[in-house]
């Protein structure tokens, strides 16, 4: 592009690890604004303006205000050119990133993917974009649906694909005999920290197993 155009940035990051950066950014943002200025810069236009979707999801763009914000001020003639680091940052739902960029074109605006080697400028672009529109929301499904799996498998009490059960394994510790040594007189009885390393579980576990097992009183003694 020869003529210098009046571009912004539109980054986001979902609401995953909050890993911040000197300037207060997640890193991930820090990365892709960096990014997306130094292709500007590349192509010698203007970055007026970044917007920032700071741990939020793509499922729709309801909940991107700084997205939305963007799509307005393009309306208002803000700005010519978009530049976002990778289609599914621009989001994760198929209707509304097809719907976006119908609405940019038509406004006269253009948006390049950096690192997807899109740019809605060029015919081919626009072809490529959707495509990548749908994989994204595509991803977006498996992951949800790789997380609902999970959650069953924790549910049932099913092993993962290691081989390993879910979770932390129950201990089956025999609570009455605790209760017996606890009994004993005080020169014989085992401390609870004996116990503990003897039963392989905490202190506190052990306390609640006989507190559920009805061999704790009020006065922190076990009874029965």
């Amino acid at each position: 592009m020869s003529e210098q155009i009046q571009s912004v940035i539109y980054a986001r990051v979902s609401p995953t690890k909050h890993i911040k950066t000197e300037n207060d950014l997640h890193q991930s943002l820090e990365e892709s604004i960096n990014i997306c200025k130094k292709d500007a810069e590349h192509e010698g236009n203007t970055i007026i303006k970044v917007y920032k979707d700071e741990y939020v999801s793509g499922k729709s763009s309801k909940d991107m205000p700084q997205f939305n914000k963007m799509l307005s001020d393009a309306k208002a003639g803000l700005f010519k050119r978009v530049y976002c680091r990778r289609v599914n940052r621009f989001g994760r739902n198929r209707k509304d990133m097809v719907s976006a960029e119908i609405l940019l074109s038509e406004l006269g605006v253009s948006i390049k993917f950096i690192e997807n080697g899109i740019d809605t400028a060029k015919p081919f672009g626009k072809s490529i974009m959707a495509i990548l529109a749908e994989l994204a929301e595509q991803e977006r499904n498996e992951i949800q649906e790789n997380t609902e799996r999970g959650r069953e498998r924790l549910r049932n009490g099913m092993p993962t694909r290691s081989g390993k059960p879910w979770g932390h394994p129950k201990k089956n510790v025999n609570i009455k005999s605790i209760r017996q040594l606890r009994m004993m007189p005080i020169k014989e009885r085992p401390t609870w920290k004996q116990l503990s390393k003897d039963y392989n579980i905490s202190i506190s576990g052990m306390i609640q197993k006989l507190k559920d097992a009805g061999y704790w009183d009020e006065d922190r003694r076990c009874v029965k």
